[in-house]
């Protein structure tokens, strides 16, 4: 499904859209299902206008897989699982969890920031598999990535509390300056790194 200038790709970009993963149909189905999953959770988020800083940004679910059938097959994919595998040069992967965004009218943009720091895991060849059930565009609030960025390293919240800010390092200003927004099709998955 991808091929060797596709790794290279991520290898040097840190992140890369796949095209063609999901059927139009498949993702119907899923977004159908997650639909219901998120309703049926007890933590039902408050209105936007309600909520503090942070929680203005989307609407966020964990783990369905663990409560609903129908949201399972999607989170342990073999199609997703194949191209991370071939991506990270790896054998073996391990689910970390799954996690649906909603940006929902009103919500605040998502300020730069790396995903790693946030995760509560010590391995650091990691991805993310993002699945836009109704496509990404920049109307609609596409993601945006800074090429090559991955490579400056993590930094913790720690490390900010301690007065080191990558966003301030000068490759990382000079980074801020040509971000790249994912705009694709429905059916097509963005792999990133963490």
């Amino acid at each position: 499904m991808i091929s060797q200038a596709d790794v290279e790709q991520f290898a040097a970009a840190g992140y890369l859209v796949v095209e063609n993963v999901f059927s139009r149909a498949e993702l119907a189905h899923y977004r159908d299902a997650i639909d219901a999953a998120v309703s049926r959770r007890p933590d039902q988020p408050l209105p936007v206008e309600e909520r503090d800083a942070f929680d203005r940004m989307f609407t966020q679910a964990f783990n369905l897989w663990e409560d609903s059938p129908a949201v399972r097959p999607l989170t342990f994919e073999a199609r997703l699982a194949a191209i991370a595998s071939r991506l990270l040069g790896v054998e073996k992967l391990r689910v970390f969890c799954d996690q649906v965004f909603f940006k929902e009218p009103g919500c605040t943009e998502t300020g730069v920031h790396q995903d790693y720091p946030l995760l509560s895991i010590k391995q650091t060849q990691t991805l993310n598999a993002w699945i836009p059930l109704d496509g990404s565009s920049l109307d609609a609030g596409a993601l945006g990535y800074l090429p090559g960025s991955h490579m400056f390293g993590a930094e913790s919240h720690v490390d900010r509390l301690m007065g080191h800010n990558l966003l301030l390092s000068p490759a990382m200003q000079e980074a801020l300056k040509r971000p790249v927004f994912a705009n694709w099709q429905p059916g097509a998955s963005l792999f990133t790194t963490s």
